[in-house]
């Protein structure tokens, strides 16, 4: 899961990406019983057996990691993150669920939609085409060595991998 997913179930695994997301969820995040992955530098020092710590690059020489031992991009997108996280612990398929990366003409950027509209530094929209990009190379990088699957009828995603409706996949 990311970010806020463990409002709606409890993850095995949470992916978050952001400082802003830390320090506002930090005391729900602790209490969950599941392993974080989450950059080192959003945490800033704080240790827990239930923290997996990553070190970030912006620089990646792979677009998804080989292994865990050396740096992954996160990009500022949790989702491109758990993808990649979930593409370096060998999970086949992946299930895309949430996922929507669309752009509305509202501010709202973000599922748990705490961030404050002078917190945003750039619009919706080249928000919105910075994360299809790295989801779009990452997909691309993907490509026959896992299967992704899109579970969202209004994911821009659908474009580029299959849409198959949640119910339908038997989980």
């Amino acid at each position: 899961g990311i970010n806020k997913s463990y409002d709606l179930f409890t993850p095995t695994y949470l992916t978050f990406s952001d400082a802003y997301f830390w320090k506002h969820f930090q005391h729900e995040i602790k209490q969950l019983d599941c392993i974080k992955i989450v950059p080192d530098n959003i945490v800033r020092g704080y240790r827990d057996e239930s923290f997996l710590l990553l070190r970030r690059t912006q620089t990646p020489k792979e677009v998804v990691p080989i292994s865990f031992s050396g740096p992954i991009s996160f990009i500022n997108n949790s989702g491109v993150a758990a993808l990649r996280i979930a593409y370096g612990m060998g999970c086949d398929p992946i299930y895309l669920i949430g996922i929507d990366v669309c752009t509305t003409d509202s501010s709202e950027t973000h599922y748990h939609n705490v961030y404050q509209k002078n917190n945003l530094r750039i619009t919706p929209a080249v928000r919105y085409k910075q994360f299809y990009t790295e989801f779009d190379r990452t997909i691309r990088a993907m490509e026959g060595k896992r299967q992704i699957i899109s579970c969202s009828d209004i994911s821009t995603l659908n474009k580029i991998i299959p849409y198959v409706p949640i119910t339908d996949i038997g989980l």
